[in-house]
């Protein structure tokens, strides 16, 4: 017979992912690491303006209440569910997961320019290479 330890939410997807027909319950205490985790995802939430019936819905889990509960700390995610988090939000897993932000972080500006048509986007790209001389140009002076 095997002990089990209690973080066997990070071995096993399935004890992780109860939003995913799993009946597990959420603990009554936070884990301390799936509290950090949980509050950069509803951060991450926030800022993108999608509400918790929403993200739950691009992820396909069955209910708001799973993402009230990672975003408490009370339960953990696997990482494919991480995964669609972090593409449904335009968040990068190291921001999720560890807190670490970057210049090559998703922004919301980096998002809306995205969902742009090509030939939009490469307006946007004539309009900054021009913006950019420009200030090249004024600093030389």
């Amino acid at each position: 017979m095997t002990k089990k330890s209690g973080n066997d939410n990070l071995t096993n997807p399935k004890a992780a992912d109860a939003g995913q027909g799993e009946t597990r319950k959420p603990s009554k205490q936070p884990n301390l690491l799936y509290l950090e985790i949980g509050k950069r995802i509803k951060n991450a939430r926030e800022s993108a303006h999608v509400t918790q019936e929403q993200l739950a819905e691009s992820i396909s889990v069955s209910s708001k209440q799973y993402i009230s509960d990672l975003e408490r700390g009370m339960v953990g995610a696997s990482v494919p569910t991480i995964i669609k988090i972090c593409d449904s939000l335009h968040a990068s897993a190291d921001y999720i997961l560890l807190g670490v932000t970057s210049e090559n972080a998703y922004s919301d500006t980096n998002r809306k320019i995205r969902e742009l048509p090509a030939d939009q986007q490469a307006m946007i790209d004539r309009g900054l290479s021009i913006l950019i001389d420009a200030f090249e140009k004024k600093e030389q002076k």
